[in-house]
């Protein structure tokens, strides 16, 4: 009995040891985000929340698997809990209160309401929804803009042959969270080298495992979704 308790913990404790360090299991849970795997991204972050309690990029993601999938209410409280761990958290701000204005928007009595604002505060409304269209419209241009300019470096240091230079860009990309363009950097090194020597050149450059490995499954990703196509 105590040889079978013994061996449960220590399947235990290794369960808990192999658990993805906390960067890995942002980018593997946005990953399933971004594919609309929502299911997926649940479970996985179900776990993860757990693992680190303290990290609000999961909570937040948690939050946002739970939207996608109409779950608000639920979604909600994990935004909440994200701001709570960080208030500056800016998805979890977004999505708490594109659910707070869903909501007043399905109460009739808000529309009966609405009758009585003032003509100067429905200006303001209307002002405040222009700037703020304004500001997610620049805010678009200035993400697609520096997703060009690292993809456009990106390439540059790779045919240059540059490949420490190139290795450090994308683990800035790993870092920031920036998927998109890391992921059409690598489809680009593999339309030039062989997974065998794009994974060999990683290797050597990259500067931590952690990377390497994130950077490792994604081309087995690349590949494995070429091959099907």
């Amino acid at each position: 009995m105590k040889k079978l308790l013994g061996f449960i913990f220590l399947a235990i404790s290794f369960n808990a040891q192999c658990f993805d360090s906390v960067k890995v299991a942002i980018v593997k849970a946005q990953i399933n985000v971004e594919a609309g795997e929502f299911d997926k991204a649940k479970d996985y972050l179900a776990k993860a929340t757990l693992e680190y309690p303290n990290n609000d990029v999961l909570f937040a993601l948690y939050g946002q698997a739970l939207y996608e999938s109409k779950q608000f209410k639920e979604a909600e409280l994990k935004f909440r809990y994200a701001l709570q761990i960080n208030p500056l958290n800016s998805v979890a701000k977004s999505y708490i209160e594109v659910i707070r204005e869903t909501n007043t928007a399905t109460i009739s009595e808000k529309a009966k309401q609405f009758e009585d604002i003032s003509f100067d505060k429905i200006g303001d409304l209307i002002a405040m929804a222009f700037a703020f269209l304004l500001a997610s419209i620049m805010n678009t241009y200035l993400i697609r803009f520096s997703e060009w300019r690292f993809e456009k470096k990106s390439k540059s240091l790779f045919l240059k042959g540059d490949y420490d230079d190139f290795a450090d860009l994308l683990e800035l990309q790993i870092g920031s969270n920036s998927l998109k363009p890391l992921r059409h950097s690598l489809s680009f090194m593999l339309l030039h080298k062989s997974s065998e020597e794009a994974l060999n050149i990683l290797e050597l450059y990259v500067n931590t495992d952690e990377n390497f490995q994130v950077l490792k499954r994604m081309i087995k990703q690349d590949v494995k979704k070429s091959n099907l196509s």
